[in-house]
């Protein structure tokens, strides 16, 4: 594996492409940088002659999320359970809340930057302090909250990888998901 950005995102599009040959053996329909959208990606796999309702995939936008952070989200129908468990078993770190409604997010080795800049999970003195954004009393729209979020990471000097992780988390699910992740991400005032 490369210690590149872009080594490492070939070696996480290999493993993918292991994940996917096992679900395939399994009934699903299986596609990679497939369509322009998730709706688009969504309506041609189900008129698929070998489509059953079963399908797992990633669209031209989550490719492009891909290249620059090494990790991607996957639209997908059938067992989740089982489409996470192919994942973790080529390698890949999957997180997913369980809920059906909800895209799997799956991210091969960390890109080339300090740990700190992208694992949460750390305590914050080794991550330093969280940015401070206020939400309270301003527009409450989810593209007002996603700007702020964004200029107040950007202001506290935080990477462009954990920029963009913060993004691809806050999008991938509805108005309270974008609320929770702020608040994991930042201080909110």
């Amino acid at each position: 594996m490369s210690n590149t950005l872009s080594g490492m995102v070939e070696d996480t599009r290999r493993r993918i492409g292991e994940a996917f040959a096992e679900l395939r053996r399994a009934g699903y329909v299986c596609r990679s940088a497939f369509m322009c959208c998730g709706t688009c990606a969504g309506y041609a796999i189900s008129q698929m002659p070998k489509y059953h309702g079963k399908a797992v995939f990633f669209h031209r936008q989550d490719d492009e999320q891909l290249r620059e952070t090494n990790s991607t989200y996957l639209g997908w129908e059938g067992k989740g359970e089982e489409i996470a468990e192919a994942m973790k078993k080529a390698g890949l770190t999957v997180e997913w809340d369980g809920d059906a409604c909800h895209r799997i997010l799956v991210t091969g080795p960390e890109p080339a930057v300090e740990k700190d800049t992208l694992d949460l999970e750390d305590d914050a003195e080794k991550r330093g302090p969280r940015p401070r954004v206020k939400l309270l009393g301003e527009d409450g729209n989810a593209f007002a909250i996603l700007g702020r979020c964004s200029r107040a990471a950007r202001a506290a000097g935080k990477p462009q990888p954990w920029i963009d992780r913060f993004m691809t988390e806050a999008k991938a699910g509805n108005y309270d998901h974008l609320l929770q992740t702020t608040m994991r991400y930042f201080e909110v005032v």
